[in-house]
């Protein structure tokens, strides 16, 4: 009878089963990665654990972490009062933003951040990295009478929060069934190859982010031409309860 496989592999199963967090599985993963020989699992977990801001366009940004939310812009008046929100759409973007999907967000922040968004009604405003070059582009072609963009921002639901958490247990047990079915059960470690074939098989081929998103600090919104609304929302910091 074959004895039951033992090593980081089986380790990272049973974690999954026990319900153990996706911080401590992910780092067993840099570990089996490092046994393997596999710098892509070892890259892959730590991305996930460290967040994916700053790898630059070349490295490709996993599917599971990208979600459609509403993109706002916080509009004042020049003193910086009666500031209001007002949702932008790609298509109403100006020219010098047209390569800027508003409308999708890609999700880079680490494993840690993003459980530590709070799990309520609330929701969650999070800003491009390129805030400042977004709010001078808007301005540069608003056209409303003493008004001027001062922030802009995704507003996003924790719901979705919680289901890219999902969606990465899901690829990480993926990760490790595809492991599990190509190591012999006499083999504690995977090979290299196989190891780099499932990275491979979760992370798809999606490009990665140019904006990559960070809590914001107030509201913002922009057209070509922006009125007040009926009624004025006041900008709520870095974690804004849900607004109509």
């Amino acid at each position: 009878m074959t004895p039951p496989r033992e090593g980081p592999l089986a380790k990272i199963e049973a974690g999954i089963f026990d319900d153990k967090s996706l911080s401590s599985l992910l780092t067993m993963c840099i570990v089996l990665g490092g046994r393997a020989g596999s710098e892509s699992l070892q890259r892959w977990a730590r991305q996930e654990l460290n967040g994916y801001v700053g790898v630059g366009k070349a490295t490709k940004l996993p599917e599971y972490r990208t979600i459609s939310a509403p993109f706002f812009a916080w509009v004042t008046n020049y003193a910086g009062f009666n500031g209001f929100r007002q949702q932008l759409f790609r298509g109403e973007l100006p020219e010098s933003l047209q390569e800027f999907d508003c409308d999708t967000l890609h999700l880079v922040q680490g494993i840690g951040e993003l459980e530590g968004f709070p799990a309520s009604d609330d929701s969650i405003r999070l800003q491009p990295s390129q805030v400042g070059a977004i709010v001078r582009a808007l301005n540069d072609v608003n056209q409303a009478y003493q008004s001027r963009v001062e922030s802009v921002f995704w507003e996003v639901g924790s719901g979705a929060i919680q289901g890219v958490l999902v969606r990465i247990r899901a690829a990480l047990a993926d990760l490790v069934s595809e492991l599990i079915t190509a190591t012999p059960v006499d083999q504690d470690v995977p090979d290299k190859a196989a190891a780099d074939h499932a990275v491979l098989m979760i992370t798809g081929n999606q490009n990665v982010v140019n904006y990559s998103p960070q809590i914001a600090s107030d509201g913002g919104q922009n057209k070509v031409t922006v009125g007040p609304p009926d009624t004025p929302d006041e900008p709520t910091g870095r974690r804004a309860r849900k607004r109509g």
